[in-house]
Order: C-alpha cells, then sequence, then structure tokens
C-alpha cells in the first residue's frame, strides 16, 4: 500500500506540535536538513539493486556522467558482472592496489575487482567487451519534490525519526528550546533503533542468520 503522507502533512503536524503557526519556512528547511541527516544511513526502504550499466570495451572509470545511479549512491555492498547469463562476482580492492596493478591502464581483459574513489567506479583489469554490470548498493533517496507528493519514504516510513529530528534543529536554531531539544533527542534515538530493529527483521535471511546491515 502506498504512503500517503505527504510534506503538507508533516509541516502542518510539527506546526501543531511545537505550538508555532507562523514558522512554516523554518518548519521546511528543518526537514530537509533531518533527511539530510539520515541520508546516509541504511535503511531497508533505501537498499537497491538496481544499478545496472554495460561496460564499454577499454573504459576503466565509471562516473554518474556514464550511469546516472552512481551518482545517488551511499555505499556499495556488492558488484556482479555477467557474461551471458552467468554472474561473477567482482572482489572490492582497494584503490591503492588497483592504482598499482592496472600498470597506468595498461592491464585488461575481463574485470575481476572493482573499486569506488572519487565518486568514480573502477573496474580491473580494463574491460575489453561489453558486459553488463549489476551493483547492490545503498542509495540516497530524495525529499519530496512538492508538499502533495506522495509515497515518499522520508515522510511515510521514517516520517517518525524525520519529524523528531526537524524538531531537534527547530529547538536548535530557530525557537531556542531546551526541553524540546531534550525530548527530541530521546524521541530521535527510539525511532531510529525502531527502523533498525525493522530493517533487520525484513533483511533476516534464515531463523537465527541476518545479513550484516554494515551500520
Amino acid at each position: 500500500m502506498a504512503g500517503t503522507r505527504t510534506l503538507a502533512t508533516m509541516r502542518a503536524r510539527i506546526a501543531s506540535e511545537i505550538r508555532r503557526s507562523t514558522i512554516n519556512a523554518q518548519i521546511d528547511l528543518a526537514i530537509m536538513d533531518a533527511i539530510d541527516v539520515h541520508n546516509s544511513d541504511r535503511f531497508w526502504f533505501n537498499e537497491s539493486r538496481d544499478v545496472v550499466f554495460w561496460t564499454t570495451a577499454m573504459k576503466e572509470f565509471y562516473t554518474a556522467t556514464d550511469v546516472p545511479s552512481l551518482g545517488t549512491l551511499m555505499k556499495i555492498d556488492f558488484v556482479f558482472l555477467y557474461v551471458g547469463n552467468t554472474p561473477f562476482e567482482l572482489r572490492q580492492s582497494p584503490q591503492i592496489r588497483l592504482e598499482s596493478a592496472s600498470q597506468n591502464g595498461t592491464m585488461s581483459g575481463q574485470p575481476g575487482e572493482f573499486g569506488w574513489y572519487d565518486e568514480t567506479l573502477r573496474l580491473y583489469p580494463i574491460p575489453t567487451d561489453i558486459w553488463k554490470v549489476r551493483a547492490g548498493v545503498v542509495e540516497n533517496r530524495p525529499a519530496p519534490a512538492s508538499d502533495t507528493e506522495i509515497d515518499n519514504v522520508w515522510m511515510n516510513e521514517a516520517e517518525r525519526l524525520i519529524r523528531s529530528r526537524a524538531k531537534l534543529e527547530l529547538a536548535l536554531h530557530v525557537i531556542y528550546d531546551s526541553a524540546l531539544e531534550q525530548r527530541m533527542q530521546s524521541a530521535i534515538a527510539d525511532a531510529f533503533a525502531n527502523l533498525k530493529t525493522l530493517t533487520t527483521r525484513k533483511t533476516k535471511t534464515r531463523k537465527s542468520r541476518v545479513d550484516a546491515m554494515g551500520f
């Protein structure tokens, strides 16, 4: 079921909860700050295996210019290269190893390793053919683009966390309310822990085995 809570819904609720009806602009800024704070955290709703692209022969480096979805990732969990329908997992290697092993870009073949450095995905050896690559990543999920956008994860799945964090931002920087600040610190911790617990439950693979979440 799609989420129906929107930016307008959150703004109105925050204004009511802090009893301020004339600071909508500051509330919006606080909500955006709250999303920025938590955009690098791993939750079930920002994991994706949909970063897919095709290599170019003799092209070693790939950026968001080549693959737009590379511009939204926060963490790479895995990378697979497909030869026909057969997937081969690429090993993640430190940049210093790839820098040395590539021998100034002269080593080429079927890639077996990858690295991430300077917002760039590097494949080693340099691909000599066109192969499909699929990456599993933690993505940056955007803030709502309008007051009425529905099904935004920050307004729905993470609503309590973002609402609490936004009120902390307001307490610290707008209304200077130390009591509200203390209450929101506790509320944020509780909301964050609940989301992490739910993430673990959703990603559990077997009874007594849980995927490593990299918190």
